[in-house]
């Protein structure tokens, strides 16, 4: 089977949904910690302490992601690229070779 051949504003479209989504995650996160905050959280911490560890827990998230998943995301995509026939991949094997023979 091929690909076809896509419309650039159906990406376009895609790419500006999926980073709008990105903002409403971040207001979905404060409604859900506010929410759990009013149920049973006022129980064991007061308001700031709650909102501190909140915090806290969500940049110890990001650093997981970015010191973590993310090194481990590009060394997949960099395997795709270079396994399913990039001709990108194929130029720069082809400069390597111009250049071995240079020397």
């Amino acid at each position: 089977m091929k690909q076809i051949c896509g419309r650039i504003w159906l990406g376009r479209l895609k790419v500006m949904f999926s980073r709008i989504g990105l903002y409403f995650s971040y207001i979905n996160f404060i409604i859900l910690v506010m929410t759990f905050y009013s149920v049973t959280g006022y129980r064991y911490a007061p308001l700031w302490m709650f909102l501190l560890a909140s915090g806290i827990g969500a940049v110890c998230i990001g650093g997981i992601d970015y010191f973590v998943m993310l090194p481990s995301e590009q060394a997949f995509l960099n395997q795709q690229f270079a396994r399913h026939k990039n001709p990108l991949c194929d130029d720069i094997k082809y400069i390597k070779q111009k250049l071995e023979e240079v020397k």
